[in-house]
């Protein structure tokens, strides 16, 4: 089990990966020599228990409290790749499993979309997943303004939401913008629409917190 600081030590040297670059310990970065024993430390445990591999060691003087001068890490492991993966997808999850916890019992069918979500988001880094996610929210969204306003089209819930002071006209409308806008830009989140467009996970993962947030907005009000 790893504990918060191989975590984030881990993590660190995935971005490294994920920029071209081997992660390089150099002891003479830290100006606090625990520091330094701490994160040569981590590298041999990451290392022991798999995650990572250790392309080179540069030893030191044996005066200094560190065993190396420099310590290069190879590559993260297969397994150090699905832990990554994995606690990767649980931080992507957190704002949606609030969101299914604050949606009322009522609104099944705007919780069932999420709950389909949840399942896109574990695999977040495929294209085809997180577009499946983000498909999923936006239909959960659309779902719950057509319940709230009962109206079955989203504009005319949205009209009716600003007509029966729902907040703000600059949150209430805000859903219907959300909307507009992912259908411009990404054709393909449509059922049907075959043109290919990109959505980075970055993108993916913006909109989808966007839309749980306006979910979450619109839910509260209606427990009020």
């Amino acid at each position: 089990m790893l504990n918060d600081f191989l975590i984030s030590l881990l993590l660190r040297i995935h971005k490294h990966e994920l920029d071209g670059e081997n992660y390089a310990y150099d002891c003479n970065s830290f100006s606090d020599v625990q520091d330094a024993v701490k994160e040569e430390d981590g590298l041999f445990e990451l290392r022991d228990m798999g995650y990572i591999e250790i392309i080179s060691l540069e030893n030191h003087i044996p005066s200094i409290k560190t065993k190396y001068v420099n310590i290069i890490v190879k590559n993260i492991t297969y397994r150090g790749n699905n832990f990554i993966r994995e606690h990767l997808a649980k931080e992507n999850l957190r704002p949606l499993e609030e969101t299914i916890r604050i949606v009322p019992d009522i609104y099944q069918q705007a919780r069932s979309h999420l709950a389909q979500a949840r399942k896109h988001i574990f695999s977040i880094d495929d294209a085809r997943s997180r577009k499946d996610a983000l498909r999923d929210c936006l239909s959960a969204m659309e779902a719950l303004i057509k319940q709230v306003s009962e109206k079955n089209d989203i504009k005319l819930g949205t009209q009716h939401l600003r007509d029966n002071v729902c907040g703000p006209n600059i949150i209430v409308k805000d859903g219907l913008s959300i909307w507009n806008q992912i259908h411009n830009l990404y054709a393909d989140i449509r059922h049907g629409d075959s043109t290919p467009t990109d959505l980075p996970q970055a993108e993916a993962l913006y909109w989808i917190e966007r839309i749980l947030t306006f979910i979450n907005y619109l839910s509260r009000i209606k427990k009020a």
